[in-house]
C-alpha cells in the first residue's frame, strides 16, 4: 500500500438506507486504511467542541467522503466500517457537506481536530448608531489635570483640555476655608475630579475628594499619586501624604517609572496591628471592572485618543473614558481612523468604539471600532439604495420625457448620428442627446457575428444608427439594418464548384478535424493535400468574403464513422439553398458521403517535414549568419516591426477587411486578427529565408519571408497558431546546442551508425567549429506546439483566432514596446492607405484598451478614429487616386525614364518579366537586379494622396517647413522619409530600402514613379479646386525639389519635370470672375491697390485682358516663380500712377471719401514721395477740394481733432481760424499741429489783447477797454487749455486773462484768492472780486502760501515792521520757529518757545534740547507737570534716543545726573519651586553709609508729581551681591566661615536675613556655616523688621534661603490658646506682631502658625468636652499623638475616659497605625469575672501541676494605654487568655470546652496534648456523644488517607536504567537541538552559551536541557528548555531539570504547539505542581554512582522531599492559555489588551 500522508473530510451522505460496496481492486489497501480511519473519527467524539448534530451522524449509518492532497476521494462507511477507493464519487446534489470545523487536514489513525468555532461578529443595530455622536465627553469622579486661571470669593476656575471648570469653595478642602486664595493660587498646576457638567456644559470641579486623610479612604475612592518605588511585583504609590501599594496584578501597565503618575481606586484600607500600621493598596483595573458593570457588550462608547503605542510588534492607540486607560489594536480600527492616526491626527479628539466585552482572567475591557463601521457601511448601504431607488423612479421619469421628447421628432427608418459612450458585455449605450443614453445590443452593430462589441466600436467614436421605433419605454436603434449584405445575392446561385471556385479551389475533397459541438459533429481546419505540384494543395476552406474557417457539418448518419479529435479525408457537399440564404452566408458546406478516411493530422506533419529540411551543417551556418545579419539589419526599430506585423496582417485580409488586435502581457507581445489563416503557402514562405507567397500577389504589399523575420529581433521564442498550423521558433531548445543529436535528427540517421559516421566524417571541419544555436538557422526550424505556453492563458492568444503570433520578450523590451505603441497609436495617419485593415486594438497588461478606427465613405473621404488621447481626437483627409496609370516600354520613354521591359526564363524554365536599363538609342545595357518581382511585372501603377480637411471638409494643407512634420511618404504604410517634403500624404508602390524606411534614390522604378507623382499633385489639385477651398492652392510645391543632391538629383528631377509640366498646361486656378483657368491667363496684384483701395483703379492702370485669382482662396503661393504669373508691385504702381495723374485725379473726383480716404492710407504706408501726395487735391475745403500744400502754408488755422462749437467761436474770436481733422483721418499725417502749437498761437492773441487793452489819454487818464471775452468765455477757453497736453496748471497761470481788483489782465499765478477784508496793500495781488470764481482757484496763490509768496517775498515792498510779520500767523512755520530758536540767547527765552515747540516736529524739538543751558533742581521743591523744567525733562526723554547725556545738564544735590552710578537697591534671585522669585532690598537698610550716594527712582518721585520713563535719565546699577556681603562682614565684624549663631543687638534683621541668604544661596553653605539665630533674645524691633520683610515680599519660611533656621519659630507652633502648652506657642513679639494687622495674622497661618480655628486644636478642645470629632482621618498620626499627649496631661480629667464620643475616638484610634495606643488585659476587672474550675479531674490534675484555670463570663475586658495612662477601656471576643507571672488560664465558660481545651493543647501552652487527654477523657469531662462520634469519624478518614498514601508510595513507578520518553538517545538529541536554535531565533537579544543548539563531534548536544543564558537586560538567567512536540504523549522532565524549576526557579521553556503552531512558551512553576493531571520523575540509575558523583544522592533526597508522594505522571501536558510567549518573558509593557486574539494574556 501506497502511504497516505494526510487527508480531510469533505462530506458525507447519512440515511437508513446508505450503503457502500466493498472495494474490489485495491482491497489490501482498504482492509489497512479502515481501522486507522475509525480511530481518527472515534477521537472525534472525545472532542469538546463537536456539536451534538454531528455526533449523531458519526454515531449513525453514514458514508463520509474524504480527500487526499493529491486529489484522490476515500469513501469510508460507519457500520461495514469499510473503506473504498475506486468510483468514489462527490453528488453535490446528495451529499452533505461538512463544516468547515471539520476540514483539517490530518493523518489516518492519529486524532482528527476540530477548529475553533469563529466569534459571532457583533453587530450593532442602525438605530444605535446615533449614540456614536454623543457629545459626552466626561465620566463622574474623573481625573483631570490643569491650571488654575482665576481665583474669586466663590472659588477657583481651573483650565483643563480647552475647557474651564469651576472648583467651588466648598469643594476645596475638607475643613473651613476663608478664602480660596488659601489653597490655590494663580498659575497652579492641581489634579481635580469632574463631579458634573449641566445641560449648559458647565463643569463642577472637586478638589478635595482628592485629598481625603488616609483614615478616610474608603474602598472605591479615586486617588492620585506617583510612583516612588518600584518593586518586583508592586509599584509603591506617593498619595498625598500616605503611601500605597499597587500591585502588578491590579497595574494596567508593568513599565511605570518612578515619577510617574498613577490614577486608581482605593481597594483595601486595614490596620496592620503587626507592623502599627495602615496597610493600603489600590487597583487600577477597577476601573474595569466598573465600566463592565455600567455597561453592556455592543454600547457605542465615546472614547478619548491620547497616543499610539507599539507592543510586540504590533500597533495599538491609547485611549481612555473617565478614569479608564486601555489599549485597541489599531487593526480594530476604520480605515479612515488608521490613516489619520498613523499621521499623528486625531489625538485628543473623542472618538466612538464598542464595548466588546471584558477578559475574565486580565478583567481588562475591550474596544472596537470596525462594528461601527459595519454598521454604517449598512446604514450608507439603506441610504444609497433608497437614493438609488429615488434615482431610479426619477431616471424612468427622465428617461420617459427624453423618449417622448425625441422620438416626437423621429420617424421610423430615420437614420442618426450618435456617439458610443460606454461598452458592456453586451452592447453598447450610445449617446442621444447631452440628456440621453440608449442601449444597443452588440448583434446590432454588424450583420456579422460579433463576439465583443469593442472589436466594433470604442468609447467616443461617431457612428451612424437607424431609429426603429420604441420598445418597453426604449428606443430600439440598430446599426446592422443599415449595413451592407456582404455577400452578393449571385454566390447563392452558384453550384459547389463555382463556389469552391470564388475560393481559388479546383475540387471538393479535403483533409480536416472533427469535433463535437452538444451532440452535432463538424469539421473544421480543412486543407486540401493532393499530390506535389498541384496548384490547390495546401489551400484552407475560408470564406474568402469575412475571412472565417468555414465548418463543415457532418451528416449525423456518419457519426459512427468519426471520433472526435482525429484527422479524416472528406467529401464536401453544399448545404441547401433556403438554409444557406436563412443563415445569411453562402458559404455553407455538409459532409454526405461515407467516404471517410482517417489519416494523421497534416498540419503537424508539415510542421515536422518542415524541421527536417536544414539538413546541410554548411548551410546551415552561412545561413544563420545571415538571418542574424538580416534580423537585426532589416527592421532594428519597434515601429517598424510593428507596421511589419500589421502590414502582414492586412496581406491576408478578407474581402471584408480585417481587424487587428494587440496585447503586451507580462512575458509576450501578443498580435491576432482575424485575417486569412495560413495556407500551407504561407506557412512555407514563414520558414524559408526569401521566398514569399507576396511575390506573385498584385494586391499583397510587403515580403513576408523575410519581412517576416524581424519578428525574431528581439525575440528568441515566436509562437503561432493559424488555422490547424501550431508552431513555434525556439531559439533556447536544446537540440540546437549538439551538432551529432541535431544533425543525426533531422537527417534520419539515430539509429544507423554507419550513415552517422560517414556523415561526421564528412563534416568533420564544421562538427569541429559548431558553435551551437549560433550555426543553427533556428529561424526557419518550426517546432509543433500541442498547446499554447501556460503563460498565454487569458491573453488574446487563441486558437479560435485566424492569426495568433506570442513574441516572448523580457520586461524591460516591453516596456519599451509599450511605449513605442502608445505613440504610434496616438497618431494613426499610419492607417490612411493600408489596403483592408480597418481597425486596430491594443491591450496592455492592465487590459485596457487602445483603438484606432479607419471609416472610408463614398466620397473617398477618410475619417480616422481613436481613444488612445483623450478626448477622442479624429483626424479626416480626402483621398485623390490617380486611377491606374499603365506601365509599358512607351509610358518609361515618355517620362524620359531610360528602362524598358524584357522577359527571361530561370532555372526552373519559366519565363520571367524582368526591367533593364538601356542607353537614349534605346538598346539594353544590363539587368536592374533588386527590383522586386511584383513591381518588374505590374501592368499598371496607382499613386494616391491624402488630404487633411477638418470636419468640414476643409482642406489644411501640410507646413512643409515644419521640422516636426512627419514622414509624406507610404508605401501603405509610413516610412521615415525625409528626403522630399510635400504637403500632403502620398502613397505608391515604391521600391524600397531594406528596412523599408526610406526609397532607394538610385532606383529607375521610383524616377517612373516620382515623374508621375509631380504631375498628379497638380492633377490632384486641379480635382479639389473649389471657391470654398481658401487653402487648395497650398497643396502645390512652391518650388521645385532640390536637384544639387547628388543622391537625390535623379528623383528630385523625374519630379520636377512631370511637376512643371503640369503647372504650365493645367486650369487649376480660379480666377475672380470664378472659372478654373492656367497661369498664363492671370495677373497678381502685389502693390495692395486691388485689395486695400479698389480694383477698378487697378485696371484702369492696367488694362490687358488678364484676371487676378479668386479673393476668396490664400493665392500667395502663385508668387513663386515656378508659376510664371505676371506680377505688379508697388513701385510699378506708383510709377504708372505718375505716369498717368491725370487718370488718378479723375478716379479721385469720381470716388467717395472713404476710397479717397483709402488712397491716401496706400500712398502713404507704401512711403510714396510726399510731394506727390500734397499736390492731390484730395482735401475737402469750404471752397471744394484742396491739396495740402495750400493748407500748410496758412497760419491762422487750429487743427482741432473734434468739432467743439464753444471753442470754435471763442477762437474766432480772438482772431483764429478752425479746421476739424481727427485722430483716425489720414490727413493727420499731414497736417499736423500740436497742442503746444495750438497754446503758443493762443497766448500770442492774449498778448496783443492785454497789451492794447489800457491805454493812457491825452489828459493822462488810464483808459481800460472792454475786454473780447466774457468771465463764461474766459473759463471755457481755460477749460479747453487745461485739455492739452503738455500745458500745465503754470502755463495757464502765466496767460494775462483775468483781471485784479485794479481791472487790469494780470496772470492768476500771480494774485490771491478776493477777501473783503484783506489789507489794501494785497489790491495789485488780488484777483478782481466778480471774477474770483470757484474754476480758477487752483491757479491762485494758495492762502497758505499768501505770506510766503506775497507778504514775505514782498515785505520790503510792502515796508511791514517785524511785529506785524508776527501777526500774519508766523508762528505755525517752522522755518521761522527754527529762526527764533536760534536767536534766543538764555533759557528764559527759549521758555516762551517751548508751548510752540511741543507743538513741533521732531527736528524743531531737537533743535530746541540742543540750546537748553543747565539747570539746577531744588531739594525743597515739587515740580508741576506744566513747569519748565517738567516740560524740558519729558521733551528730552521722548526726542533723544539716550536721554542720559541730557543728564548731565539736570544738577542735584549739587551733582548731575549722570554722576551718580550706584542704584539705591539691590536684587536677590532665587527658585522656589517651578518658579523664580525675585526680592528686592534697599542697600541703605544693609550699608547705612551710601545714604546720600545713591539715587533712584524714588528720588524722582519725591521731586516730580509724574515721573513716567524718568529712569531712562539714569545709568545706574545694582551693587553687586558680593560687594554688599563683604562689605556687611566688615561692617559687623562677623565670621568668614563657621557661623552657629547671630549675636545678640548685632546688626538690624534685614542684615541678618541677607547675610543668611547669601550664605545660603550664593555660597551653598548649611548648618553652621548659615547663622542660627535665637529669635526669643533679639529686640521686638528686630523681630518685626524680619517679619515685615518676610510678609512683603511672601518670603516661604520652609523653603527660602532667608529663612533656613527661623521655621522652627513657625512651623507646627501655635497662637496663644488653652489648648497648647507653652512649649507649642509662638514667641510673645511674634504673637503681638501678627495682632498689628489681618494680613500678618494670615501670612504666619500660611508659614505654618496655627489657630484655634485649626483642627489640630479642635480635636483636643472636642475630645476633651466628649464632642463628636467628624474630622478625624483628617489628622496626621504625628498631631493625634500630639493631641493625646496634651489630653493626658490636662488637669481635671478621669482617666479611663468614658464619654461615648471618647469611647467612640479612642475605639477608632486603636485601629490606626502609627497612634500607638497599646491595650492590656483589665486584670482586677476579669479577676472578679472569674471562678476556678471545678471538676474531679481538674482537681485531681492541678494537685501536679502550678497551672490553675478559671472559667469567667462575658467578654474579654482590656485597658487601652497611652504613655503608661489607661485613657480608655474595651472588651474583646478572645476565648481564652493565660497570664504567665500568676501562671492562670482564664476560658470562656460560653464556649465548648473540649475544642477549645484541644486547640490550646495543640499549642502546647499552657499545657499539651496529654494534659488534654487526662482533662477531657469520655466520662472524664462533660462532652456529649456527638461530638465523640465526630472526633472517631475524623480520625477514621485519616487513617484511611495515610494507607492510601502509603499504597501510592509502594506502588510509585520510578525508572530505573534510563527514562521512559519513548524517544531514542539520538531522537532526544535532535529534539533538544531543535528547541535550541527555535529558542535562538525567537531571542535574538539573549545571550547564549557557545555550543547552544550546536552537535559535538559524537552528535550529542553542546549544551544541555539546563543552562544559563543572559536576557537583554544584560542579566543571568537559568533556563530549562524542552522539547514537546508529540502533545498525545507523556512529557518528561528529569530530577535535576526538576530542581532548577522549582528550587531555582528557572524558567521552563518548551518547544511545543501553540494556538496550532509550534512555538516557544513558558510553563510557570504552579502551572507545572497544580494544574498537570499527574507527574512522573524519571532519571537514570548511573546518575546516582556515588563514585562518579558523590553527591548526587544527597542532592536527589533533597528534591525528593517537595513530595508527599513522588510517584507523579504527565498524562496530558496541558498548555493552558496562561502560557506565556517566550518572546513576551522579559517584556516591560504591560498597558491593557484589549484584543481577544492572541496578545491576551
Amino acid at each position: 500500500m501506497n502511504p497516505i500522508h494526510e487527508i480531510r473530510l469533505i462530506g458525507y451522505y447519512s440515511s437508513e438506507n446508505v450503503k457502500l460496496n466493498p472495494e474490489n481492486e485495491r482491497m489490501a489497501e482498504a482492509a489497512e486504511l479502515a481501522p486507522l480511519l475509525q480511530k481518527s473519527l472515534v477521537s472525534l467524539e472525545e472532542n469538546v467542541r463537536i456539536q451534538e448534530s454531528f455526533l449523531s451522524v458519526l454515531r449513525g449509518n453514514t458514508v463520509f467522503i474524504f480527500k487526499t492532497r493529491e486529489g484522490e476521494l476515500i469513501a469510508y462507511h460507519t457500520t461495514t466500517k469499510r473503506v473504498r477507493f475506486t468510483n468514489v464519487r462527490y453528488a453535490k446534489d446528495a451529499i452533505t457537506p461538512a463544516d468547515s470545523i471539520y476540514k483539517k487536514w490530518f493523518v489516518p489513525g492519529e486524532e482528527m481536530s476540530i477548529k475553533p468555532t469563529p466569534k459571532p461578529e457583533l453587530k450593532i443595530e442602525i438605530s444605535d448608531l446615533s449614540n456614536a455622536s454623543s457629545d459626552e465627553w466626561w465620566v463622574k469622579n474623573e481625573v483631570i489635570t490643569g491650571i488654575v486661571h482665576h481665583v474669586t470669593n466663590f472659588g477657583a476656575f481651573v483650565d483643563f483640555d480647552d475647557r474651564t471648570g469651576l472648583i467651588h469653595i466648598s469643594n476645596l478642602a475638607w475643613d473651613k476655608i476663608e478664602h480660596p486664595g488659601d489653597v490655590l493660587r494663580h498659575g497652579d498646576e492641581i489634579n481635580a475630579v469632574i463631579l458634573e457638567v449641566d445641560s449648559d456644559q458647565r463643569i463642577q470641579l472637586g478638589y478635595k475628594q482628592l485629598h481625603k486623610k488616609h483614615s478616610y479612604l474608603r474602598t472605591g475612592d479615586v486617588v492620585v499619586g506617583h510612583v516612588i518605588q518600584v518593586w518586583n511585583n508592586a509599584y509603591l504609590i506617593q498619595v498625598n501624604d500616605i503611601k500605597a501599594v499597587l500591585p502588578f496584578s491590579e497595574a494596567i501597565s508593568k513599565d511605570l517609572s518612578e515619577s510617574d503618575m498613577v490614577i486608581a481606586t482605593v481597594s483595601n484600607n486595614e490596620w496592620n496591628s503587626e507592623k502599627y500600621r495602615r496597610d493600603i493598596s489600590i487597583s487600577q483595573r477597577s476601573f474595569h471592572d466598573e465600566f463592565a458593570k455600567l455597561h453592556n457588550v455592543g454600547d457605542i462608547i465615546n472614547l478619548r485618543i491620547l497616543d499610539t503605542v507599539s507592543k510586540n510588534g504590533k500597533s495599538y492607540v491609547l485611549v481612555k473614558h473617565g478614569n479608564l486607560r486601555a489599549l485597541v489594536p489599531l487593526k480594530h480600527l476604520s480605515k479612515c481612523y488608521k490613516d489619520k492616526i498613523s499621521n499623528g491626527e486625531s489625538i485628543n479628539e473623542f472618538i466612538p468604539f464598542v464595548y466588546i466585552g471584558q477578559n475574565e482572567t486580565s478583567r481588562l475591557v475591550s474596544f472596537d471600532m470596525r462594528p461601527i463601521e459595519r454598521a454604517e457601511k449598512e446604514l450608507e448601504q439603506q441610504r444609497l439604495q433608497e437614493e438609488k431607488k429615488a434615482e431610479k423612479m426619477a431616471f424612468v421619469k427622465r428617461r420617459r420625457e427624453c423618449i417622448e421628447s425625441i422620438t416626437s421628432k423621429l420617424d421610423k427608418g430615420t437614420i442618426l448620428e450618435v456617439v458610443v459612450e460606454e461598452i458592456t458585455k453586451a452592447g453598447i449605450f450610445v449617446k442621444i442627446t447631452d440628456d440621453y443614453s440608449e442601449f444597443i445590443a452588440k448583434e446590432e452593430l454588424s450583420i456579422n457575428k460579433v463576439l465583443s462589441a469593442e472589436d466594433e466600436v470604442f468609447v467616443g467614436e461617431p457612428i451612424s444608427v437607424v431609429y426603429l421605433g420604441t420598445e418597453n419605454g426604449k428606443i430600439i436603434l440598430s446599426r446592422k439594418a443599415i449595413s451592407d449584405n456582404k455577400y452578393p445575392e449571385e454566390l447563392y446561385d452558384k453550384s459547389l464548384e463555382e463556389l469552391l471556385l470564388t475560393m481559388g479551389i479546383n475540387t471538393n475533397k479535403f483533409i480536416g478535424k472533427v469535433i463535437k459541438i452538444g451532440e452535432a459533429y463538424f469539421a473544421t481546419n480543412l486543407m486540401v493535400v493532393s499530390e506535389i505540384g498541384n496548384p490547390d494543395n495546401g489551400k484552407l476552406l475560408v470564406d474568402p468574403i469575412s475571412g472565417l474557417r468555414i465548418m463543415v457539418y457532418v451528416n449525423n448518419r456518419l457519426r459512427n464513422l468519426v471520433l472526435e479529435g482525429r484527422f479524416y479525408t472528406l467529401q464536401l457537399n453544399l448545404s441547401f439553398y433556403d438554409y444557406r440564404k436563412k443563415s445569411g452566408t453562402p458559404y455553407l458546406f455538409s459532409v454526405d458521403s461515407p467516404d471517410i478516411v482517417e489519416v494523421d493530422n497534416p498540419y503537424e506533419r508539415i510542421v515536422s517535414q518542415s524541421f527536417k529540411k536544414q539538413t546541410s551543417p554548411s548551410s546551415n551556418s552561412s545561413l544563420a549568419n545571415l538571418l542574424d545579419t538580416v534580423g537585426q539589419g532589416l527592421y532594428s526599430s519597434k515601429r517598424r516591426m510593428f507596421f511589419e506585423l500589421l502590414q502582414n496582417a492586412d496581406d491576408c485580409a478578407a474581402e471584408s477587411g480585417t481587424q487587428v488586435k494587440f496585447e503586451l502581457s507580462d512575458t509576450h507581445f501578443i498580435l491576432a486578427h482575424n485575417g486569412m489563416p495560413f495556407s500551407k503557402q504561407d506557412f512555407d514562405s514563414i520558414i524559408s529565408a526569401a521566398k514569399s507567397t507576396k511575390s506573385a500577389s498584385k494586391k499583397k504589399t510587403g515580403y513576408k519571408g523575410i519581412g517576416f523575420k524581424s519578428v525574431f529581433t528581439n525575440s528568441t521564442e515566436v509562437t503561432i497558431f493559424s488555422g490547424g498550423f501550431k508552431f513555434a521558433f525556439n531559439k533556447s531548445f536544446s537540440l540546437y546546442n549538439d551538432f551529432k543529436r541535431f544533425y543525426f535528427f533531422i537527417n534520419g540517421y539515430e539509429n544507423e551508425p554507419l550513415k552517422q559516421q560517414q556523415f561526421l566524417e564528412q563534416f568533420e571541419l564544421e562538427c569541429r567549429d559548431f558553435h551551437g544555436v549560433k550555426d543553427i538557422p533556428w529561424q526557419l526550424l518550426p517546432i509543433w506546439q500541442e498547446s499554447k505556453p501556460h503563460e498565454l492563458e487569458h491573453t488574446i492568444f487563441s486558437t479560435t483566432s485566424n492569426v495568433s503570433i506570442a513574441l516572448r520578450m523580457d520586461k524591460k523590451m516591453l516596456e519599451e514596446y509599450h511605449l513605442a505603441l502608445m505613440e504610434i497609436l496616438q497618431h494613426p495617419k499610419f492607417m490612411l492607405f493600408m489596403r483592408r485593415t480597418s481597425r486596430i486594438q491594443y491591450k496592455d497588461g492592465q487590459h485596457h484598451y487602445s483603438s484606432v478606427k479607419k471609416i472610408v465613405d463614398s466620397n473617398a473621404n477618410v475619417t480616422l478614429l481613436n481613444n488612445v488621447i483623450e478626448n477622442n481626437p479624429k483626424e479626416t483627409f480626402h483621398i485623390e487616386n490617380s486611377g491606374l496609370i499603365l506601365v509599358n516600354n512607351e509610358v518609361f520613354a515618355s517620362a524620359g525614364i531610360l528602362i524598358k521591359r524584357a522577359t527571361r526564363t530561370n532555372s526552373a524554365g519559366i519565363e520571367e518579366t524582368i526591367l533593364v536599363h538601356i542607353d537614349e538609342q534605346g538598346e539594353i545595357q544590363s539587368e536592374i537586379s533588386d527590383i522586386p518581382d511584383r513591381l518588374a511585372s505590374a501592368d499598371s501603377i496607382e499613386i494616391s494622396f491624402a488630404i487633411r480637411t477638418d470636419e468640414n471638409g476643409l482642406i489644411h494643407p501640410l507646413d512643409i517647413s515644419s521640422k516636426s512634420l512627419d514622414s509624406c511618404f507610404y508605401s501603405y504604410l509610413p516610412m521615415n522619409e525625409h528626403r522630399f517634403k510635400l504637403p500632403l500624404y502620398v502613397n505608391a508602390d515604391f521600391d524600397l530600402h531594406s528596412d523599408r524606411e526610406g526609397v532607394k534614390a538610385d532606383s529607375p522604378w521610383n524616377e517612373f514613379l516620382f515623374y508621375h507623382m509631380g504631375r498628379q499633385l497638380v492633377h490632384a489639385v486641379c480635382n479639389v479646386a473649389s471657391a470654398s477651398q481658401k487653402s487648395y492652392l497650398n497643396l502645390l510645391l512652391a518650388n521645385p525639389f532640390d536637384e544639387t543632391n547628388q543622391e537625390t538629383e535623379k528623383l528630385s528631377r523625374a519630379f520636377n519635370r512631370g511637376y512643371e509640366e503640369c503647372l504650365l498646361n493645367i486650369p487649376f486656378v480660379i480666377n475672380d470672375f470664378g472659372a478654373k483657368v492656367t497661369t498664363q491667363e492671370l495677373i497678381i496684384d502685389k502693390s495692395g491697390i486691388t485689395e486695400e483701395v479698389s480694383s477698378e483703379l487697378f485696371y484702369a492702370l492696367y488694362n490687358n485682358g488678364k484676371r487676378q485669382p479668386l479673393g476668396s482662396i490664400d493665392a500667395s503661393i502663385l508668387s513663386n516663380a515656378i508659376f510664371g504669373i505676371q506680377q505688379v508691385d508697388v513701385e510699378a504702381a506708383v510709377e504708372a500712377m505718375a505716369k498717368n495723374l491725370n487718370i488718378v485725379q479723375d478716379w479721385i473726383n469720381s470716388a467717395n471719401s472713404d476710397a479717397q480716404n483709402a488712397l491716401l492710407i496706400w500712398l502713404h504706408e507704401n512711403d510714396v514721395n510726399e510731394d506727390f501726395v500734397k499736390q492731390l487735391r484730395i482735401v475737402i475745403a469750404e471752397e471744394g477740394l484742396v491739396s495740402i500744400e495750400q493748407l500748410q502754408s496758412s497760419n491762422n488755422y487750429v487743427f482741432l481733432k473734434y468739432s467743439v462749437s464753444y471753442i470754435e467761436k471763442i477762437l474766432n474770436a480772438i482772431g483764429l481760424k478752425t479746421l476739424i481733422i481727427d485722430e483716425d483721418n489720414i490727413l493727420s499725417i499731414y497736417l499736423q499741429q500740436s497742442d503746444q502749437e495750438v497754446f503758443e498761437l493762443i497766448s500770442q492773441k492774449l498778448s496783443i489783447i492785454a497789451e492794447n487793452i489800457v491805454s493812457i489819454t491825452n489828459d493822462g487818464n488810464i483808459k481800460v477797454f472792454d475786454y473780447p471775452l466774457s468771465i463764461n468765455d474766459k473759463l471755457l477757453l481755460v477749460k479747453y487749455l487745461d485739455g492739452l497736453s503738455k500745458i500745465g496748471d503754470k502755463s495757464i497761470g502765466a496767460l494775462p486773462l483775468f483781471n485784479n481788483v485794479k481791472s487790469i489782465p494780470t496772470p492768476l499765478a500771480s494774485m490771491v484768492s478776493y477777501k473783503e477784508s484783506a489789507p489794501s496793500f494785497l489790491a495789485d495781488y488780488m484777483i478782481s472780486e466778480e471774477e474770483n470764481v470757484a474754476e480758477i482757484q487752483k491757479y491762485l496763490i494758495p492762502s497758505n502760501d499768501e505770506f510766503d509768496r506775497v507778504i514775505w517775498e514782498n515785505r520790503n515792498v510792502l515796508g511791514l515792521t517785524p511785529s506785524e510779520l508776527l501777526s500774519y500767523n508766523t508762528t505755525d512755520s517752522e522755518a521761522y520757529l527754527i529762526n527764533l530758536i536760534d536767536e534766543a540767547q538764555s533759557n528764559t527765552d527759549l521758555s516762551n518757545l517751548i508751548n510752540n515747540v511741543y507743538e513741533a516736529s521732531e527736528k524743531v524739538k531737537t533743535k530746541f534740547i540742543d540750546r537748553i543751558n543747565a539747570f539746577s533742581l531744588n531739594d525743597d521743591i515739587v515740580y508741576e507737570e506744566d513747569s519748565f523744567e517738567a516740560k524740558v525733562i519729558n521733551l528730552a526723554i521722548s526726542v533723544l534716543p539716550d536721554p542720559s547725556d541730557f543728564a548731565k545738564k539736570i544738577i542735584y544735590r549739587g551733582k548731575s545726573f549722570s554722576e551718580y552710578s550706584i542704584d539705591e537697591a539691590i536684587i536677590c534671585k532665587y527658585t522656589e519651586g517651578n518658579s523664580e522669585k525675585s526680592v528686592r532690598i534697599p542697600l541703605v537698610k544693609l550699608l547705612p553709609v551710601y545714604a546720600n550716594n545713591t539715587i533712584g527712582i524714588h528720588d524722582l518721585r519725591r521731586l516730580f508729581k509724574v515721573s513716567k520713563g524718568f529712569d531712562k535719565l539714569l545709568k545706574t546699577h545694582p551693587k553687586p551681591l558680593n560687594e554688599v556681603y563683604i562689605e556687611i562682614n566688615k561692617l559687623l565684624s562677623l565670621p568668614e566661615r563657621e557661623f552657629p549663631i547671630w549675636p545678640n543687638s548685632k546688626g538690624n534683621g534685614i542684615q541678618f536675613l541677607f547675610v543668611s541668604f547669601y550664605r545660603r544661596h550664593n555660597m551653598g553653605w548649611n548648618n553652621r556655616y548659615v547663622p542660627d539665630i535665637n529669635l526669643g533674645i533679639q529686640t521686638n524691633e528686630f523681630i518685626c523688621e524680619i517679619l515685615d520683610f518676610l510678609c512683603k515680599n511672601q518670603v516661604t519660611v520652609s523653603s527660602s534661603p532667608f529663612t533656613y533656621h527661623l521655621g522652627k519659630f513657625f512651623k507646627g507652633l501655635y497662637f496663644n490658646d488653652t489648648m497648647i502648652s507653652k512649649a507649642e506657642s509662638i514667641l510673645p513679639a511674634i504673637e503681638e506682631w501678627a495682632n498689628l494687622d489681618e494680613r500678618n495674622h494670615k501670612y504666619l497661618c500660611e508659614v505654618g502658625v496655627r489657630d484655634g480655628e485649626s483642627k489640630e486644636i479642635q480635636f483636643r478642645r472636642l475630645f476633651i468636652e466628649n464632642q463628636r470629632i467628624s474630622f478625624l482621618d483628617d489628622l496626621s498620626s504625628s498631631v493625634i499623638k500630639q493631641g493625646l499627649s496634651f489630653v493626658c496631661s490636662y488637669r481635671n480629667l478621669n482617666f479611663p475616659l468614658t464619654g461615648e464620643n471618647q469611647i467612640e475616638v479612642i475605639n477608632s484610634l486603636y485601629n490606626r497605625s502609627g497612634v500607638d495606643l497599646k491595650r492590656t488585659i483589665n486584670s482586677d476587672k476579669l479577676e472578679s469575672l472569674s471562678q476556678e474550675w471545678k471538676t474531679p479531674e481538674y482537681e485531681i490534675w492541678k494537685q501536679k501541676k502550678y497551672l490553675r484555670i478559671y472559667l469567667y463570663d462575658g467578654s474579654m475586658p482590656y485597658y487601652i494605654n497611652y504613655n503608661g495612662v489607661h485613657i480608655g477601656q474595651m472588651d474583646s471576643d478572645e476565648n481564652f487568655y493565660y497570664n504567665s507571672y500568676t501562671k492562670k488560664l482564664y476560658i470562656n465558660r460560653n464556649e465548648k470546652l473540649t475544642p477549645l481545651l484541644f486547640t490550646i493543647a495543640r499549642s502546647s501552652n499552657p499545657f499539651d496534648m496529654d494534659d488534654y487527654r487526662i482533662l477531657c477523657m469520655e466520662g472524664k469531662v462533660s462532652i456529649s456523644k456527638d461530638e465523640i462520634e465526630a472526633k472517631n469519624e475524623e480520625i477514621e478518614s485519616l487513617k484511611s488517607r495515610v494507607e492510601e498514601l502509603e499504597r501510592l508510595l509502594s506502588g510509585r513507578s520510578v525508572h530505573i536504567g534510563g527514562t521512559s520518553t519513548g524517544l531514542s538517545k539520538k531522537d532526544q538529541y535532535a529534539a533538544l537541538i531543535e528547541a535550541q536554535q527555535a529558542l535562538k531565533s525567537k531571542r535574538p537579544d539573549w545571550s547564549f552559551p557557545i555550543g547552544f543548539g550546536e552537535r559535538n563531534d559524537d552528535g550529542t548536544p553542546s549544551c544541555f536541557t539546563v543552562e544559563t543564558v543572559q536576557n537583554e537586560e544584560g542579566n543571568n538567567m537559568e533556563i530549562v528548555i524542552k522539547s514537546y512536540k508529540k502533545t498525545d504523549e507523556r512529557f518528561h522532565i528529569n530530577p535535576e531539570e526538576w530542581e532548577a524549576v522549582v528550587k531555582r526557579r528557572a524558567k521552563l521553556l518548551v518547544y511545543t504547539y501553540f494556538k496550532g503552531e509550534l512555538d516557544i512558551v513558558e510553563i510557570p512553576k504552579d502551572e507545572l505542581v497544580r494544574k498537570q493531571s499527574s507527574i512522573q520523575i524519571s532519571f537514570d540509575t548511573s546518575n546516582l554512582d556515588e563514585e562518579k558523583y558523590p553527591d548526587k544522592i544527597s542532592e536527589f533526597a533533597s528534591i525528593l522531599r517537595y513530595f508527599q508522594q513522588i510517584t507523579f505522571d504527565f498524562n496530558q501536558f496541558h498548555i493552558s492559555k496562561d502560557a506565556v510567549k517566550v518572546k513576551d518573558i522579559s517584556s516591560k509593557l504591560d498597558l491593557t489588551i484589549t484584543s481577544a486574539e492572541d496578545e491576551d494574556i
